[in-house]
């Protein structure tokens, strides 16, 4: 609920615009201020910025303001870190190792005894290994292989405008692992905590006078702020005490001496200087005073605005309103739950109950009641002795555990083994853990896109959508009337010169007049009633224009298509927060109906009689049928009705979105497919004609050589006939333009399989493959309609075709020459454009 707007009556006077909330009431004002934490400079921080609310936002529009203050456009996804109070070197009690040993990976075990037993047997004669120092050992080594894995998450979100998330309550090993991995990377994320400045204890205990001299510089510092260009002119860059974070100092330190369930004691975190402030190292900071206790959530608007949301656990208690209830909440709703194994406590427990789980799905056990204890029967038999009784014993698993177990195994298991994913934390590498989390957040968020969260994009997509039907329903029909037309008019152009032929035969060698009449007759008909219709075919064909109306309906159905498949994975034009408003595609699509206007004033667009051609929008979650999806029919210019794979009807839900893989399993491997089994078939095509052509021309040059001079004449109808349906079907650009397309994607697959899960998903991998991709289909499109006359040029100029100068033989004024390969090679081909550089 807003509160009134203080210090609206200023803002008036000054000349802003006074903001108001969606009950009418104003706005509080945004109070935005820079900072810098000592020590950053060996992280190469500069400066921190921070948001300074008295209250949590209430609109939407608050936070668009937010992100266009702080230059940040909204993020592919957020991912929360949540874990416990336990030292992160020291997460592994002696129960832990027990656990270990009776798992898959109890190697790590015995080769830290092998190491210990080595190095004790030179200091003493018996050789005994203790469990302290196991228990260090194994425990550096988990600590080592967390940020390992949390700097290939670092790098990742970096290149991929994913941001890292941080609440209050989070202030342990998490952001201590994270600090970790700052260090050993260059890479830079945008990382976000959110702090309430009025909780007490903690962050502002009243003992320690450079808590409160941080807090007074952070308030004062923060300034209503109306426009992002005098953000840093107005701002001061507020330094904070050292004493926050002193120099040469331990800030978490555990001695060699503190026992192994001493040193992983949450307690020891508040009496160091770690556990006396938040994390240090963010990029962003957003104070509210919205939790009301250290334990309760920070975090100021719902995180939803900000776009698609999962966590990432570590450790944890296990307890009422603890990690362990987090991690059940996450799982409940579905949302992407990546747990990090054997980190201890709450996210172990849930870690071998979902293993178990799975292994129960993949026994085709289905009982509740029946799953429910076959779980927990499971976990008890992986843990050890210890942990097992800890488990019996704690108060939360007796009460709450099985119930949460049967919850979740009443919901659909298909849709729920794809929103969390177990790692390994000793046997998944930093890239295997990459592609575990970006396959479960694919896959959830991908889903998500899907149930029509956001309906203005549906809608915007589903016009789209029925246009493209409308427009590739009217090519064929233009196509077909072409198709009559001028074979028509060829047929009966060869059909009178053989009449003719035949009865110049006739006279000549059977005296046909005297002794044929009524041949003579019919013969003398036929050629005044045949040519005159060939020349009328001709002739409708010219003022009808059906040739020049298929090449632009055709060329702007591509063009349609191509605009869609940018926008649903928001590349080219829709890569920008701005630009990717269903209004710039409503817009372009207008743009592209209203270029082949000029077409159609003396005829009209048919509306299909149903919608259909929905192949190229559906998820590849959805099921095609069992026909072929890439026929090709006998007759020209009638290739594209089959080129869209057919989907049955059952599947009627639109994707408005699709990931990069979306798009080269749909599109990218679709084309290619297609173009593949298209070439050998247009080369076929062109070797007839040619031959045929070629032939006739022998032939007539024969039969005058043996003086049948009379058959010449059809000889040459022939010739000239396959030479007007080779020109009819355009193969020869046509050809060209699908060999290069094919070129350009296979350089595309080639770096596709070369490159990681992180590299893919990068702004600029991503931007590559779109406009190749979609400038060789654009450049197939507007090849195949070359022989459609000027219309179809003049659209191309007017609409969105980059190729249009190509299949003319001259070079795009974006492409250098010679052209290069991803690795800056010089490679031979087509005197086609193969794209952008690769990044």
């Amino acid at each position: 609920m807003a509160h009134p707007h203080r210090g609206s009556m200023a803002s008036e006077q000054m000349g802003y615009p006074m903001v108001m909330g969606a009950n009418g009431a104003p706005l509080e004002p945004l109070k935005f201020g820079r900072c810098l934490h000592p020590g950053l400079e060996k992280l190469d921080i500069e400066v921190q910025e921070y948001l300074w609310l008295s209250e949590p936002l209430v609109e939407r529009s608050q936070l668009t303001n937010i992100l266009r203050m702080w230059g940040l456009s909204r993020p592919n996804l957020v991912i929360e870190l949540v874990g416990g109070f336990c030292h992160p070197k020291h997460l592994l009690l002696p129960s832990d190792i027990d656990t270990l040993q009776r798992s898959g990976i109890g190697k790590v075990v015995e080769d830290a005894q092998r190491v210990l037993q080595l190095q004790s047997s030179e200091s003493s004669p018996d050789g005994e290994v203790s469990m302290a120092q196991l228990q260090r050992m194994v425990g550096s080594s988990l600590y080592d292989r967390l940020v390992e894995a949390m700097v290939a998450l670092v790098e990742a979100c970096s290149a991929t405008n994913s941001w890292l998330m941080i609440d209050m309550p989070n202030i342990g090993q998490m952001p201590f692992v994270l600090e970790a991995a700052l260090f050993r990377t260059k890479s830079r994320p945008v990382i976000l905590v959110f702090v309430d400045p009025q909780v007490t204890g903690k962050f502002r205990t009243g003992e320690h006078e450079y808590q409160e001299e941080a807090w007074k510089l952070l308030e004062e510092g923060a300034k209503e702020v109306h426009l992002e260009e005098t953000l840093f002119s107005k701002l001061q860059k507020q330094i904070l005490p050292e004493d926050l974070f002193p120099a040469n100092t331990q800030w978490w330190p555990v001695t060699d001496k503190q026992a192994p369930t001493e040193a992983a004691d949450r307690d020891s975190l508040w009496r160091c200087h770690y556990g006396r402030w938040f994390f240090r190292a963010a990029s962003h900071y957003i104070f509210c005073p919205c939790a009301g206790s250290f334990s309760s959530s920070a975090v100021s608007f719902p995180i939803e605005w900000l776009g698609h949301f999962g966590t990432v656990f570590s450790g944890g208690a296990i307890g009422d309103g603890h990690v362990s209830d987090i991690i059940f909440d996450s799982l409940d709703k579905g949302r992407p739950t990546i747990l990090l194994k054997y980190t201890g406590q709450a996210t172990d427990m849930w870690s071998h109950a979902l293993d178990a789980m799975m292994n129960i799905a993949e026994s085709g056990e289905t009982g509740l009641d029946i799953g429910a204890s076959g779980v927990i029967q499971r976990m008890r038999e992986k843990l050890g002795d210890s942990a097992r009784e800890q488990l019996t014993q704690n108060a939360w698993s007796s009460r709450s555990l099985f119930p949460f177990l049967r919850s979740l195994l009443r919901k659909d298991w298909s849709r729920l083994k794809q929103t969390f994913v177990v790692v390994d934390c000793f046997k998944d590498a930093p890239d295997a853990i990459l592609d575990k989390l970006s396959s479960c957040f694919a896959s959830t968020c991908g889903s998500g896109l899907l149930l029509g969260a956001d309906n203005v994009r549906a809608r915007c997509v589903d016009e789209a959508q029925v246009m493209l039907s409308q427009l590739r329903y009217n090519a064929r029909r233009f196509a077909a009337l072409a198709n009559f037309v001028a074979i028509g008019g060829v047929f009966l152009s060869m059909v009178s010169t053989l009449i003719a032929v035949t009865g110049a035969w006739v006279d000549a060698n059977l005296d046909g007049r005297n002794k044929y009449p009524i041949w003579e007759s019919f013969v003398h008909g036929a050629l005044v009633l045949l040519p005159a219709l060939g020349g009328l075919a001709f002739t409708l064909l010219s003022r009808l224009r059906y040739m020049s109306k298929w090449g632009a309906v055709h060329l702007a159905a591509e063009q349609v298509e191509s605009e869609v498949y940018k926008f649903r994975v928001q590349a080219s034009e829709y890569n920008s927060l701005e630009a990717q408003s269903p209004a710039v595609l409503a817009s372009k699509i207008s743009e592209i109906y209203g270029s082949i206007a000029s077409e159609f004033h003396h005829d009209s667009l048919y509306v299909p009689p149903k919608v259909g051609d929905m192949g190229f929008l559906v998820s590849c979650t959805n099921q095609f049928s069992s026909e072929p999806a890439l026929q090709e029919t006998s007759l020209p210019l009638l290739e594209d009705a089959a080129r869209t794979p057919q989907i049955e009807s059952k599947c009627v839900q639109i994707a408005t979105s699709c990931t990069i893989e979306e798009y080269f399993e749909q599109r990218l491997a679709a084309k290619l497919q297609y173009w593949q089994d298209l070439a050998p078939k247009l080369s076929r095509r062109v070797t007839i004609y040619e031959a045929l052509i070629v032939m006739a021309s022998v032939l007539g040059t024969v039969l005058g050589a043996l003086d049948q001079k009379l058959c010449i004449p059809f000889m040459v109808a022939v010739g000239a006939a396959m030479n007007s349906l080779m020109q009819h079907e355009g193969l020869h650009a046509r050809l060209a333009a699908v060999n290069s397309s094919i070129q350009d994607l296979v350089t595309i697959r080639q770096k596709w399989s070369a490159s990681g899960v992180v590299e893919r998903r990068t702004p600029s991998m991503k931007q590559w493959i779109v406009d190749l991709t979609e400038g060789a289909v654009l450049r197939e499109a507007y090849a195949y309609t070359t022989s459609a006359g000027p219309a179809a040029k003049t659209l191309s100029a007017e609409g969105t075709n980059p190729v249009a100068n190509e299949v003319e033989g001259t070079a795009s004024p974006k492409t250098a020459s010679p052209k290069t390969n991803p690795a800056g090679n010089s490679v031979a081909g087509p005197d086609f454009d193969v794209g952008p550089a690769c990044p």
